[in-house]
């Protein structure tokens, strides 16, 4: 595969795995939720990278998409104790973790290739690298079947669940009357955003992956009925 072919690949795939999970995100009216995630997850990149010293090892994705479920519960429970009301709740959690990132970062992880830039803005044109070969062959990059495993996690969910998920985005009370779990259904939901939104970082970074996940949703929604 061509680097040119790649780079098309991997930004339509990326972009597809966001846009689905994004459907619900943006109906359940949660779009900012996502920009916390975005911005929380660095405290978990920088204690996976503590654990493993490998910036490749799946523990970072896994401690970033905990720590941006962080950020849901937390959110959750400030809003169940009635003290604070609208999107308050994301104004006290994300800021404090991202800004504990960007502290540690500066500070301990000087002498790795880790800096805010690159987890902010991400770059399509190096994500292409190294590329897999089978047999020989070229196949594309790597990063590209690690995103393709991320879309079909995404639309394998939905699939599964999209029922429920219809259920509590559109009356979460009388789905529970139904005897569906809303709140463990938009935990585990939360998580697999979580997930994509720390899996598509190193090709769009913290920025652009809440556009991706956002816009295209958004936009059916002023087209559609």
């Amino acid at each position: 595969m061509s680097y040119i072919l790649g780079v098309v690949f991997l930004a339509c795939v990326t972009a597809l795995a966001c846009a689905l999970p994004g459907v619900f995100v943006v109906l359940r009216k949660n779009s900012m939720i996502v920009d916390g995630i975005a911005h929380a997850v660095l405290p978990g990149i920088i204690v996976g990278f503590w654990l493993t010293h490998d910036l490749d090892s799946p523990v970072l994705i896994l401690g970033a998409a905990l720590a941006g479920l962080l950020v849901v519960l937390g959110n959750e429970w400030l809003s169940d104790t009635g003290l604070l009301a609208g999107d308050a709740p994301q104004g006290l959690i994300f800021p404090a973790l991202f800004a504990g990132g960007i502290i540690l970062v500066s500070m301990d992880l000087q002498h790795a290739h880790l800096d805010t830039n690159a987890v902010l803005v991400g770059d399509l044109n190096l994500a292409v690298f190294p590329a897999l070969t089978v047999n020989g062959v070229n196949i594309g990059p790597q990063y590209l079947y690690t995103m393709l495993a991320v879309l079909v996690v995404n639309a394998a969910f939905i699939s599964v669940f999209y029922r429920n998920l219809k259920l509590t985005t559109f009356d979460r009370q009388f789905a529970e009357v139904l005897g569906v779990k809303a709140r463990l259904l938009n935990t585990a939901f939360m998580f697999l955003v979580s997930t994509t939104v720390v899996a598509a970082f190193k090709a769009v970074g913290a920025i652009l992956v809440i556009s991706l996940l956002v816009v295209p949703a958004a936009t059916a929604q002023l087209i559609s009925n």
